[in-house]
């Protein structure tokens, strides 16, 4: 017997991968199949009765394989575009006029891509929604705070069809995206601004510009192979960017840091297994000191009221999550130094520190951020050796505390979506001593993502991450900081740190 009608009751098995129903007599399926079957990486549905493709199959953004063949369909509708992951789709047997035959003729992938970019860009997302610290005590906060962004605004150089295949290739480029990502930058007022991917060229010749156009100062730090290069092959390495509002702070002082540079004066204490991870890897990190203007006011007790900003891009690859870690206790120590150096009269220097870290909430290198520390036996070492840093642990001395976490109790979902990777990756950290975070800018739900190309970047979201707000405040009473001390080992490697400021 043949089925000629699908009991949506199929659509409570969530968990399915694969479903056949070839051989039968199908007209098409529950909506509710496509809705809830999200899981379905092979579908099959030749030798039926089917007259059109349903358009809600976009659903399906696991699929990899669809077997359509011998049915009456005439036109594959546009919605398959959507489906990035499709390897095989099997079309024999049908009677199609759309789309042109050329395109059928060269398979699977051409068909999709076809399909993509015909794809309408829809309705723009609902506006994000900001969260308010449940457990404020505002009676000890300054009456003025700054909003702090932080977004990796994903570099020209990186952006490729094949990579990021489930986006348009009209909403690729960066002329369509520039302009977006700076609205996306400026429509939510912020003061402190800390950018990551941005290209040399692209921050002489857009950022910095629309930025001062709009009373923004700021400072760029290329990554560190830069330097190897004559001027015209250097204009496409990306780097980190830091912009403040003119009004509201004057730079006293600017902070470029290397960490191939900082690896190398610690030789001796890393050892050269270590050294031959870290020296192949080019990334930094930029710092500036600010003076605040006018009213706003982070420590008034201090003899000279500043804060210090550090913005970061750490290595991106999994295979190095002992690279990630190491980069940021060179970081960490570095901005322990300038905290010292800066302070006023033994007044703690409030600190932020940005960035992408490229990693995530179960990291040695978040799990040093947030606790001070990590021991050398954590598996993201997979025993590799750096030398004392492997014997004594990873650690540092300063009270970091993460806006989103502090205020939500939890990192986001995710900062970054792509077509093989979700997950929390961004992070803005204060100095819990100094600063109180009182709200963030949720992140977008995973459906408002989902329901335009499956992933990101889109045409509205025009880069692989969300850009992370926090609103900070100083505390009219600093107290001492909490953070576990340094071993006597550690301190001394960390005392012979020096400026690497260019």
């Amino acid at each position: 017997m043949k089925l000629v009608a699908l009991s949506p009751s199929v659509s409570h098995y969530t968990h399915l991968t694969e479903l056949y129903l070839q051989s039968n007599s199908l007209s098409r399926l529950p909506v509710e199949l496509f809705q809830n079957c999200v899981q379905l990486r092979i579908l099959d549905l030749s030798i039926n009765q089917f007259t059109w493709l349903q358009p809600e199959i976009c659903h399906l953004l696991q699929l990899i394989e669809l077997n359509i063949s011998w049915n009456q369909i005439h036109e594959l509708p546009v919605e398959i575009g959507k489906l990035f992951r499709l390897k095989k789709l099997h079309i024999d047997g049908l009677p199609l006029s759309k789309p042109p035959q050329d395109i059928l003729a060269k398979g699977c992938k051409s068909i999709v891509r076809y399909y993509k970019d015909r794809l309408q860009a829809g309705d723009p997302p609902p506006p994000r929604v900001w969260v308010s610290n449940a457990h404020s005590e505002k009676s000890n906060l300054q009456a003025e705070g700054v909003r702090v962004l932080c977004y990796n605004v994903l570099a020209e150089s990186y952006t490729t069809a094949e990579r990021f295949n489930y986006c348009q290739s009209w909403a690729l480029p960066w002329e369509y995206r520039k302009h977006r990502i700076l609205k996306d930058i400026l429509q939510c007022e912020p003061d402190i601004v800390c950018l990551q991917e941005v290209e040399a060229e692209q921050y002489t010749i857009f950022f910095q510009i629309e930025m001062m156009n709009r009373g923004y100062d700021s400072k760029f730090h290329a990554k560190s192979r830069a330097r190897t290069m004559d001027e015209y092959s250097s204009r496409t390495v990306d780097g980190c960017v830091i912009c403040w509002k003119q009004d509201l702070f004057d730079c006293i002082a600017v902070e470029s840091v290397e960490y191939q540079s900082l690896a190398l004066k610690k030789h001796d204490v890393i050892g050269q297994a270590g050294m031959n991870r870290l020296l192949t890897k080019d990334n930094i990190a930029l710092g500036v000191i600010l003076r605040p203007k006018g009213t706003l006011v982070f420590n008034p007790r201090a003899e000279e009221d500043k804060i210090m900003v550090i913005n970061t891009h750490i290595h991106w690859d999994p295979a190095f999550c002992d690279v990630k870690a190491m980069q940021v206790q060179m970081l960490l120590e570095r901005v322990e130094y300038l905290r010292k150096t800066h302070s006023s009269r033994g007044a703690a220097l409030p600190t932020i520190v940005c960035g992408d870290f490229n990693s995530i909430p179960s990291s040695a290198a978040y799990e040093l951020l947030s606790a001070g520390n990590v021991a050398g036996a954590h598996e993201d070492f997979a025993h590799h050796d750096y030398g004392q840093y492997i014997k004594n642990g990873l650690n540092h001395k300063l009270d970091l505390k993460s806006a989103y976490k502090e205020i939500a109790s939890e990192e986001p979902s995710f900062t970054n979506y792509t077509g093989d990777f979700v997950g929390a990756l961004d992070y803005i950290w204060y100095s819990d001593s100094t600063l109180s975070a009182e709200r963030i800018l949720q992140v977008p739900s995973e459906d408002v993502v989902i329901g335009h190309n499956g992933a990101l970047p889109n045409p509205f979201m025009c880069s692989d991450h969300v850009p992370i707000i926090a609103d900070l405040y100083g505390k009219l009473t600093p107290r001492p900081s909490q953070s576990r001390p340094a071993t006597e080992d550690r301190k001394d490697t960390t005392g012979r740190a020096r400026s690497n400021k260019r």
